[in-house]
């Protein structure tokens, strides 16, 4: 299901898109997931949902559907992606 209200915040150069959810369980239980790039590998910490990274037009370009505590993604080249999993999507910068 969709979120009607979403929460948006910038941090430290990195722009997090997260659905309002009615009880703060949701809110807690994603709190942990971290999503960065260290060069041309996108990591993801804590999630506890498959991991999708679409490039800037919506084209998913990558599924991890394994769940482990630490998920590095190599991207072939460089630009902005949004990486969802769960409810959480952020978008991150390949450089």
């Amino acid at each position: 299901a969709e979120a009607d209200n979403y929460a948006i915040s910038y941090t430290k150069g990195t722009l997090t898109i997260k659905p309002d959810t009615d009880t703060a369980i949701d809110e807690v239980a994603s709190a942990d997931v971290k999503i960065y790039s260290r060069g041309n590998i996108i990591v993801v910490e804590n999630a506890d949902s498959p991991i999708e990274v679409f490039d800037i037009s919506g084209t998913r370009v990558e599924r991890q559907s394994e769940i482990l505590s630490r998920v590095e993604i190599p991207m072939a080249g460089r630009g902005v992606f949004v990486v969802r999993t769960g409810n959480i999507s952020q978008k991150v910068i390949v450089k």
